[in-house]
């Protein structure tokens, strides 16, 4: 596998619909179709894609309120909701329904998460409905019929109750408490199908659990707090396993249970692949520090990387042949985005100083099908690689945030949105 060419070109853009987009000088896009790009006027700031033809955008400054709305690409924006916070708003996975919290207050915690009322609205017909008044910070997601949500708890500890509600029937789950500890990544995963429903471990409930939301049937995985990650399908489980740091993966479907950590100081879990048959997870020893490792099912751990400071990112093609990464080197400090054949073991590296960071709008996606991975990269310009050609393009300069949305890759440059459809071969 070749390293990956960077190819230069020119574009012109003008802007087109609503109000007037800034142009973009020609040297920022080297895509093979540049004059592709489109305008989206005023869209702000990109949250998240609605369905394959829609997005949430964000009208507002970094950590204070804004507007939300959404936009069909193609079409004219449309007002959701005022005063409201850009980290608080969950997406149906297939597009019908959008949760944000409506900010009342702020909870006497640690962390100071904000609290307040939890709306639910209907993308297809326009309709908000209230769900919860005393919903806290962005802890809530959404699943075809289901919706979960973390809700009052204790006045000091970042622990409240999980609960999940069945649209159709307004019917409430009672999950138990779930604590938000800072090596949990988020408090809950719903299954593919949305009948199932993992959450964090709490103060009563001591370990991972999972829930079929229809039945209400609970079983416990592994023991403690820490990281936790769900396959797509719920039928394997990473789960804390009793002291800190240490890891189990949980076949839900057979029973089984296998040490990640057996021999190793601490773990994290990364991903799991399309299938959920292959997972990639970091593990951590005295001597030589952070590996990342990937593991097959039914196979022993295969290591595609070590000694680094950490990882930020991790996705995998749809054959889960390749994956991609971006770790922050321990040598040179800075950030490389790799992509390995994981039958051949040959590594690419696809930026040798890539840029990532803590904002999520700027950290390194993988699109849905696992074929292209977008980045910024260390002179501020987002960049676009297919994985398949061995090939990245630089697509524009001066971008805050960035995601896919079906085909497309939309991005931001704070006053104006563009977006591009996929460059597939």
């Amino acid at each position: 596998m070749k390293k990956l060419v960077v190819v230069l070109g020119a574009w012109a853009l003008a802007g087109c619909g609503g109000e007037e987009a800034a142009p973009v000088a020609q040297s920022d896009c080297s895509l093979p179709d540049c004059e592709a790009i489109e305008s989206l006027g005023t869209v702000g700031r990109p949250l998240h894609a609605v369905g394959t033809d829609a997005l949430l955008g964000f009208r507002g400054g970094k950590g204070e309120k804004g507007d939300l709305f959404f936009h069909p690409i193609g079409s004219k924006a449309q007002a959701v909701a005022s005063g409201v916070f850009a980290e608080t708003v969950a997406v149906d996975p297939a597009g019908d329904v959008v949760l944000y919290l409506e900010p009342t207050g702020t909870a006497p915690t640690v962390r100071g998460e904000p609290v307040g009322v939890l709306q639910r609205w209907n993308v297809h017909s326009g309709a908000t409905t209230q769900v919860l008044g005393d919903a806290r910070g962005a802890a809530f997601g959404v699943c075809g019929d289901w919706l979960w949500s973390w809700h009052g708890g204790g006045t000091f500890a970042n622990c409240a109750w999980m609960s999940a509600q069945q649209i159709s029937t307004g019917k409430w789950v009672g999950l138990g408490d779930s604590c938000d500890g800072w090596s949990v990544e988020r408090l809950a995963w719903f299954s593919r199908d949305c009948g199932s429903l993992v959450t964090a471990p709490g103060t009563e409930q001591v370990g991972v659990g999972v829930t079929h939301l229809a039945s209400g049937a609970q079983q416990i995985v592994g023991a403690g707090t820490g990281s936790f990650l769900a396959s797509p399908r719920l039928d394997r489980v990473v789960a804390p396993d009793g002291a800190s740091g240490q890891l189990l993966l949980a076949d839900l479907l057979t029973g089984t249970e296998r040490s990640l950590t057996e021999g190793w100081v601490s773990g994290q879990p990364w991903r799991f692949s399309p299938s959920g048959y292959a997972l990639i997870y970091q593990v951590q020893d005295a001597e030589d520090g952070n590996h990342l490792l990937l593991l097959r099912d039914g196979g022993e751990p295969v290591e595609l990387s070590q000694g680094f400071a950490f990882v930020e990112a991790v996705g995998f093609s749809p054959n889960e042949r390749a994956v991609a990464w971006v770790e922050r080197s321990l040598a040179d400090g800075r950030r490389h985005l790799w992509l390995q054949d994981t039958e051949s073991g040959v590594r690419v590296e696809v930026d040798g100083d890539a840029f990532a960071g803590n904002d999520s709008s700027i950290a390194p996606v993988v699109d849905d099908g696992g074929a292209f991975v977008a980045w910024i990269d260390r002179d501020g310009s987002l960049r676009l690689a297919d994985l398949a050609r061995d090939t990245s393009w630089q697509v524009a300069t001066g971008v805050d945030s960035f995601l896919f949305v079906g085909e497309r890759l939309v991005w931001s440059d704070g006053t104006a949105g563009h977006v591009v459809p996929l460059p597939r071969s």
